[in-house]
């Protein structure tokens, strides 16, 4: 009897724990449902382009309830500065002989291409918000495009090859010393695997192609397709992103603007729709844009889907390049209106989004890994004084190395941190050209003290008063000081003089 009463014993806590197992799975199927994103039909997610690994990872980091009105608290392991150093070398190693063989016929091969596209461009009317004859287009500009596909494809090949050679001897190392957690830094990647291949997408590439032809000319915009290929797929494999060299993790940063309360909501939205989604504007504008240092541009998507290729244009016509982003479209194209009621938002101080972008692992032509969000920020909990200003979240892999987390370094997050916090004033001075006039733009012009964590608003230089002037210079904010100005005044003299 005793023998049977323990094994009764045993059943049921086995019959138990099977229980609680179950309320469990029911616990976790009750949530999937409330979810928003896994609610929606698998056609729905198609439509995205996003895959549901990456919104189960999504609604995991919102579970956190983290502050997202800052950077996150990240320690770098100065131990990583010999790793660093030979990133810098190997790259130095490879770029360079690619550089001075690949330049001019990546430029050459391009330049058909770019010249198809501002063909094409120059049938838009000023003010045309999409690119129409979708198909027109892909047949125009693909056959020119062939040589530049095919020598991409090579480039890239090689650069994996490179990426290999380089980076195998190095984790063997690591392994050896047991300091390699491949298995974390892989799994930091696995949500963002698995993305649209890129190259069943030429089309939108091409349709991008044309709104940034249109802002940058033929020449810079042929220079910029060269560079991508030569420097971005090495910068994302072999330095931003290498689980063979660094163990990965996932760092957080965001970017706030000044506060835009001066202007309307509504107006603020639709004109950043303007600036990023328009396919063909007004001369001046495109000259504006043109001397940014940053111009993203996201064209509409066809009706069938909410996602599209979009380019973004970073540098200028010496150093510069495009970046090619898996861009979701929140908003109803030519409104303010949200396509669903229920759209899944990360940044949880966030007011009204606009646009998240997916910077897929797959995707070689961006230099980063992640997710990212823009929109409209309350500023809450940690920056109020921001409040209604356009923020820009980001979630992206990267390693706790000195190189990719320094704010003066030139790749990492810590880099592209410090650079839209240095570009947000231009992009909201504008915007208030735009809306407000260029006397507005000037007297309401406000920078920010470039940190991590928060970066606080300077003070409003007064346009009148003090030692400093401020004017208007193709689309951007130039302070010049009273010395400055008769020094360069004692300049002409003397060069008048001479004559």
């Amino acid at each position: 009897v005793r023998s049977l009463l323990l094994k009764e014993e045993r059943i049921f806590a086995k019959f138990s724990s099977l229980l609680s197992v179950q309320e469990a799975a029911a616990a976790v199927r009750m949530a999937d449902v409330e979810d928003p994103e896994e609610q929606a039909s698998p056609q729905a997610s198609r439509s995205r382009g996003e895959t549901r690994r990456l919104l189960r990872h999504l609604q995991a980091v919102k579970g956190r309830r983290e502050d997202n009105s800052k950077d996150q608290e990240w320690k770098v392991s100065g131990c990583l500065m010999a790793t660093d150093c030979y990133v810098v070398f190997a790259t130095l190693l490879w770029l360079v002989p690619k550089t001075v063989l690949l330049t001019l016929p990546l430029f050459a091969f391009a330049l058909p291409a770019c010249l198809m596209a501002r063909l094409y461009g120059c049938c838009l009317k000023a003010g045309q918000e999409r690119v129409t004859g979708r198909c027109r287009l892909t047949v125009l500009v693909t056959p020119a495009a062939v040589p530049f596909v095919f020598l991409a494809c090579v480039s890239l090949l090689l650069d994996y090859f490179i990426y290999y050679v380089l980076s195998l001897p190095v984790f063997v190392l690591r392994c050896l010393a047991c300091q390699a957690r491949i298995c974390g830094s892989y799994g930091a990647l696995k949500p963002y695997r698995g993305g649209p291949w890129i190259f069943w997408y030429l089309t939108d590439l091409w349709v991008a192609l044309v709104g940034q032809v249109l802002r940058h000319g033929v020449l810079e915009s042929s220079l910029k397709m060269a560079m991508t290929l030569l420097y971005v797929p090495w910068l994302k494999y072999f330095v931003n992103c290498n689980p063979l060299l660094y163990n990965l993790d996932e760092r957080f940063v965001q970017q706030i603007s000044t506060s835009t309360q001066d202007m309307k909501t509504a107006d603020v939205v639709s004109t950043m729709k303007r600036l990023v989604n328009r396919a063909k504007d007004v001369a001046e504008v495109r000259t504006n844009l043109d001397a940014a240092r940053f111009v993203p541009h996201y064209p509409y998507p066809p009706p069938s889907r909410d996602f599209a290729l979009g380019l973004q244009a970073g540098g200028n016509a010496f150093y510069t390049s495009f970046l090619a982003t898996h861009t979701t479209h929140v908003l109803v194209p030519e409104s303010s209106r949200p396509r669903t009621s229920d759209y899944f938002v990360l940044s949880n101080s966030c007011e009204i989004p606009v646009w998240r972008v997916v910077l897929w692992y797959n995707n070689p032509f961006h230099f980063f890994t992640g997710y990212v969000e823009a929109g409209i920020s309350n500023g809450k909990p940690s920056q109020p004084d921001k409040h209604l200003g356009i923020e820009h979240p980001m979630w992206l892999v990267t390693a706790r190395s000195p190189l990719l987390s320094d704010r003066n370094s030139n790749v990492g997050p810590g880099f592209v941190d410090r650079f839209f916090d240095e570009w947000f004033p231009d992009f909201v001075t504008l915007l208030r050209i735009i809306l407000r006039g260029p006397e507005a733009a000037v007297e309401l012009h406000q920078q920010v003290h470039s940190e991590d964590g928060i970066s606080r608003p300077k003070p409003i230089i007064d346009k009148t008063g003090g030692k400093k002037k401020k004017k208007i210079v193709h689309g951007r904010v130039v302070v010049d000081d009273d010395e400055n100005l008769n020094n360069n005044k004692k300049k002409k003299d003397q060069q008048e003089r001479k004559k």
